[in-house]
């Protein structure tokens, strides 16, 4: 069964330099190079929390977790043989957004307010898809599940999005349509899910349809300092 756990942004700033202790080397590097502080608190937010929930689930420190890139620079557990996890991570806004499951599986979460310009759509939606796609929430849904699946499949930029069609689905999964042969690419199913009101979310899994956990998580209640 694919877990979601959803994780609000917002802290102070006591509680985010605690979390950031979870973070390792890689990480740390990678924070500071971000300039705007609200990146910064998000950054943390969604890796702290992410190491915190594999954790949970493998009964180890957060802090021991190690994390490789696949060969499409996909993130995964050094260890994954091992432990037989596969995560996937996104954010937008005030939220972060983090699957976890027996196989592999990808998220995408955007909030109300992204846009998605006309030309954008013409080169990731298919004509199927575009003729569906009557309002911004269409868009929106669609734009998540699509994205949800390049994750799943790990091939990253490297899978056209035009080589596939989704549905819109909630807390359904749905098999995909292949318009082009893409190795493993057939094995996924997608649907959307419910997020927090004003946020839009898509799950992809490599696995036949399961039901889906939702959770939200207060890391300041979570991992108290």
């Amino acid at each position: 069964m694919p877990a979601i756990t959803l994780l609000p942004t917002r802290m102070p700033e006591a509680h985010l330099r605690h979390l950031a202790g979870l973070l390792d080397a890689k990480e740390r590097n990678r924070l500071a190079r971000l300039r705007r502080s609200e990146d910064k608190r998000r950054y943390i937010v969604a890796h702290a929390g992410l190491r915190w929930l594999l954790a949970e689930r493998l009964r180890v420190t957060p802090s021991s977790l190690r994390f490789v890139r696949g060969e499409h620079g996909k993130p995964e557990l050094a260890d994954a043989r091992v432990h037989g996890v596969h995560f996937n991570l996104s954010h937008a806004s005030e939220l972060a957004a983090v699957a976890i499951c027996d196989h592999p599986v990808g998220i995408d979460i955007e909030h109300l307010d992204a846009t998605l310009d006309p030309a954008t759509a013409d080169l990731v939606f298919t004509e199927e898809e575009k003729r569906r796609c009557r309002t911004h929430a269409d868009h929106l849904r669609t734009w998540t599940a699509k994205e949800a699946v390049v994750k799943a499949c790990g091939l990253g930029m490297n899978l056209p999005l035009r080589h596939f069609s989704v549905g819109l689905s909630t807390n359904t999964f749905q098999p995909i349509t292949c318009h082009e042969p893409v190795a493993d690419l057939e094995t996924l199913m997608v649907t959307n899910f419910d997020a927090l009101p004003g946020y839009y979310g898509g799950i992809s899994v490599q696995s036949a349809a399961k039901p889906i956990l939702i959770r939200i998580v207060d890391l300041i209640k979570a991992i108290p300092p």
